[in-house]
């Protein structure tokens, strides 16, 4: 809080600065106060929308956080849960669960941004995967048939040579 003197010039600047226990008492909450997030909000969103994903990963929220977070002055206490739950709150950012019968009990959580296709969603399961079988012919316009599953497939290892493969 800013005062000045009324017989003072404006050089002549005096704060006051008050305690958690002087706002309560004056009607201040911190919530009234922006915080660190809410002050680099507009730069956070920036980001988000430089990025050319709109399917996220846990994992890649952190990153971003991480790579971002002296730029945009976050305290080192800011963790990411907190800044995930800052982004679904106050931008476009959400929360997507997906799981499958074939894995009872599990689940995978996504954050999307902007209209996310199911495409982009099903790729996000499994680093360097690609569309396969009826969804690819879909895709690249070889069927007009929607695909009603999404098949996705990743590149196996290389095996090792001169092995012999049986079948059981």
């Amino acid at each position: 809080m800013e005062v000045i003197h009324p017989s003072r010039s404006s050089d002549d600047v005096r704060y006051i600065y008050l305690t958690s226990s002087h706002q309560a008492q004056i009607g201040l909450d911190d919530r009234d106060l922006p915080s660190r997030l809410q002050i680099a909000r507009p730069d956070i969103i920036k980001s988000l929308n430089n990025s050319q994903r709109r399917v996220f990963r846990h994992s890649d929220i952190a990153t971003l956080l991480g790579t971002e977070r002296e730029f945009w002055r976050l305290a080192k206490s800011t963790t990411t849960q907190q800044f995930v739950d800052f982004l679904v709150d106050r931008s476009e950012l959400q929360i997507v669960k997906l799981s499958s019968p074939d894995r009872p009990g599990s689940q995978i959580t996504r954050y999307l941004r902007g209209n996310a296709t199911p495409y982009e969603i099903a790729l996000s399961i499994r680093p360097d995967s690609y569309l396969c079988h009826g969804t690819a012919l879909y895709i690249h316009g070889l069927t007009e048939q929607v695909p009603k599953t999404i098949y996705v497939n990743r590149e196996q290892s290389p095996k090792p040579q001169g092995t012999v493969l049986t079948q059981v």
